[in-house]
């Protein structure tokens, strides 16, 4: 009877231990801003390609409206686009509809709205989008794995009525 008890605490301690380690949704998706949105904001803003390449796995797979890049294709890419002279200030933000995780994988879908400020403009030009991405946890930080988007769902333009209704992503705290 003794060991019986015994078994049965320890697999409760076991149990417990267990759900108190697992981190919880909200806890995994302020570790993923952390990880890939603030960063990635920052760095597209300031077009610093390294640090923006270094928020994706080495095999990562970029699906654009009409192109396939895959890992270092996809990082020569932002070498080229993002060291390119006198450009305009750029900004981008995210707002998200769904953002679901596994032990050390997880699949987010969203919108996105850049804001790109021409000095030969009042009004600075702005576009908006539709994302997938899946990520993964590599060596205990969080990274672009695959990444998808369009302008266009449904034959339908994303705009600001479809990014704002989604839950948008703030500043840092």
């Amino acid at each position: 009877m003794l060991m019986k008890q015994v078994l049965l605490l320890s697999c409760s301690l076991l149990l417990c231990a267990t759900a108190i380690a697992q981190p919880t949704h909200e806890e995994i998706i302020r570790e993923v801003n952390e990880h890939v949105w603030y960063p990635f904001m920052e760095h597209w803003a300031a077009r610093n390609a390294e640090a923006f390449n270094a928020l994706h796995t080495q095999d990562v797979l970029r699906v654009g409206a009409t192109n396939i890049r895959i890992g270092e294709a996809y990082f020569s890419a932002n070498d080229q686009s993002f060291g390119r002279e006198n450009m305009p200030p750029r900004h981008i933000e995210f707002s998200f509809e769904q953002r679901v995780y596994g032990e050390n994988v997880g699949y987010e879908v969203g919108y996105y709205h850049i804001t790109v400020s021409p000095p030969d403009r009042e009004e600075p030009w702005e576009s908006y989008g539709y994302f997938h991405v899946v990520l993964r946890k590599v060596d205990g930080v969080w990274k672009i794995a695959q990444d998808f988007d369009t302008d266009m769902v449904g034959n339908q333009k994303i705009g600001a009525e479809q990014f704002i209704a989604a839950e948008a992503l703030l500043s840092r705290e």
